[in-house]
């Protein structure tokens, strides 16, 4: 996040591209986000982070869904389309 809204900001604290024609300088790199805009918008994306696949044991091929969870076949009696 702090790359986004600070990479024209404080070039330096970044490097140069390899690239440097690929940069999009319209939609990123200087998005006046406050320190703390960072830290929520962080929090926010943590919060859709899935972590069970770090929770799975070794040698699962899938974590195993809570008891109450309807299966595939029972959401499309309730959404057909």
């Amino acid at each position: 996040m702090e790359f986004y809204t600070k990479r024209d900001l404080e070039p330096d604290r970044w490097g140069e591209t390899d690239y440097p024609e690929t940069v999009n300088h319209d939609d990123s790199g200087d998005l006046g986000l406050t320190d703390q805009d960072v830290a929520d918008l962080t929090a926010l994306m943590s919060g859709f982070t899935d972590r069970s696949l770090l929770e799975m044991s070794e040698g699962a091929i899938f974590p195993e869904a809570p008891e109450n969870i309807p299966s595939t076949e029972e959401k499309k009696f309730y959404f057909p389309d």
